[in-house]
């Protein structure tokens, strides 16, 4: 009972490395779509609370579900033989079409609201329920590389409905039988308060706004210059084609329009620097330069641009790169081999920094450990023990409840003992005051970047990125590497 949410996290992880198929198309989607917004609602935001919003729930998700109607693992009669007639392409460009539009959000009762914040974000560990966050993210973002669906603004009426069917086994798909688990715990007013508190949650998300309608490509210095890809190329490569006008936005709201002219690498520089690395990562150098197409980063679409950017703590002439991450989290566990490995390959003007996030105690709990480490001089010998402690051992590192700090800081006493740090100068150097200011300012960074998800890199107070925006997690350093050559350029 104690490890439930170890447990989430090995389901979601098991998932993300194998969700996916082929991509959808959210222009085929819109135009398949109209059968569905007489229950739905336009833009996929519905006025009815018996019937789901799917305005940004998450593509692979509502792929997957029609694909449970059609196969009768879900049984609604509506739903059953409407979704017969789909193919899997429809499915994909029906959950891309969907997944893209911005959900409007409602409001809530405030009477619920509170008590629903309280167990979604920490869960109840007396009686085994976990944080609904752990797998939904903090405000109910998803996890849609696990295909746990974004629940933020949907019907409480609805998410009421879905969890009564998950605890008397109407509805049983999903991931190991996880929701049916946890569904039988709640109470009635358990049920009603979280989908109240979901239902309330503000649902304008700047990523997913952006990206819904991305008009500008990221360009770097004009001085870069290297052959770019061909018109054929990125049509093979399923890029789309380069805009013969790139928007750029100042820092005082307004925008620089540049002209470009066919497919020169001298008038989109980004793609000649991205061609550059390709080339140079791949074992025949020569070769890459000519055959592989390089890539087009789209604001908007892999990365999101602050406006106004936010103070760094770096000196002149260094370019500030955060990570934000918890060690509980899977996918965090999964790229950090690749982060360790960039760190030594880095250019020198790229100073580096890790942020545990704080959502709940336990996140502090491991947060806590983190700067605990850096103060004693070990962080970078046992980071990655600390990964492998939770992830491959099983062992959480905080207490049953989470709000036990003491029980928290003795689990992680007992583990570091291992390698040669004493309790007393563990515990001793958990309260100090480097340690409480470290955290303080883990707490505003999270913040003043709004980060709702993990892992988040965040490049020079400007430009925010994940997996899922890059593409991938080497696409993701790439895409960091891109962004700091930039700001260094400036």
């Amino acid at each position: 009972m104690k490890r439930l949410w170890i447990l989430a996290a090995t389901i979601s992880c098991a998932l993300a490395s194998t969700a996916g198929g082929a991509a959808g198309n959210p222009e085929s989607g819109a135009a398949k779509a109209v059968v569905c917004q007489a229950c739905h609602g336009a833009n996929g935001n519905s006025v009815n609370p018996e019937w789901p919003s799917l305005a940004g729930l998450g593509a692979d998700y509502i792929a997957e579900q029609l694909k449970y109607f059609k196969e009768a693992k879900r049984n609604n009669p509506i739903m059953m033989p409407n979704a017969m007639a789909l193919s899997a392409d429809d499915m994909a460009d029906l959950g891309a079409y969907f997944d893209s539009q911005v959900n409007t959000g409602l409001e809530a009762d405030p009477s619920y609201w509170q008590a629903g914040q309280k167990l979604y974000r920490a869960g109840d560990a007396a009686r085994g329920i976990p944080a609904c966050m752990a797998c939904h993210g903090p405000t109910g973002f998803g996890n849609e590389p696990a295909k746990f669906p974004a629940l933020r603004g949907q019907h409480s009426v609805y998410v009421v409905k879905q969890l009564n069917d998950y605890a008397s086994g109407v509805r049983s798909t999903g991931p190991n039988g996880i929701m049916q688990t946890i569904a039988k715990r709640l109470s009635p007013d358990d049920i009603r308060n979280v989908a109240s508190y979901l239902q309330g949650q503000q649902s304008s998300d700047d990523r997913r706004q952006t990206a819904a309608a991305p008009t500008t490509a990221l360009a770097p210095p004009a001085d870069t210059a290297a052959p770019a890809a061909t018109a054929a190329q990125r049509e093979d490569a399923g890029l789309a084609p380069r805009p013969s006008k790139i928007t750029r936005p100042n820092e005082d709201g307004s925008e620089t329009v540049e002209e470009t002219t066919g497919d020169t690498g001298t008038h989109n520089p980004l793609l000649a620097a991205v061609a550059s690395t390709v080339s140079a990562t791949t074992p025949n150098a020569a070769a890459a330069t000519t055959t592989t197409p390089p890539t087009l980063w789209q604001e908007g679409v892999n990365y999101t641009r602050l406006v106004p950017g936010q103070p760094t703590s770096v000196p002149a002439g260094q370019v500030e790169v955060l990570e934000f991450f918890w060690y509980g989290c899977p996918h965090c566990y999964a790229i950090d081999p690749l982060v360790e490995s960039w760190k030594k390959t880095k250019p020198a003007y790229i100073t580096f920094s890790r942020v545990p996030v704080m959502w709940s105690e336990g996140h502090r709990s491991t947060a806590r450990l983190y700067y605990t480490l850096e103060s004693l001089g070990k962080l970078d010998q046992l980071h990655g023990e600390v990964f492998k402690e939770i992830h491959t051992n099983n062992n959480p590192l905080i207490a049953t409840d989470p709000n036990d700090t003491a029980g928290a800081l003795r689990l992680q006493a007992a583990f570091l003992q291992k390698f040669g740090i004493s309790e007393d100068a563990f515990k001793k150097a958990s309260q100090s005051f480097a340690v409480e200011t470290a955290l303080q300012r883990a707490d505003q960074l999270v913040l003043r970047f709004r980060i709702e998800g993990v892992p988040t890199f965040v490049v020079n107070g400007k430009y925010v990125a994940d997996v899922r925006s890059a593409g991938s997690p080497e696409r993701l350093l790439s895409l960091v590497d891109d962004l700091a050559t930039q700001e260094h350029k400036h």
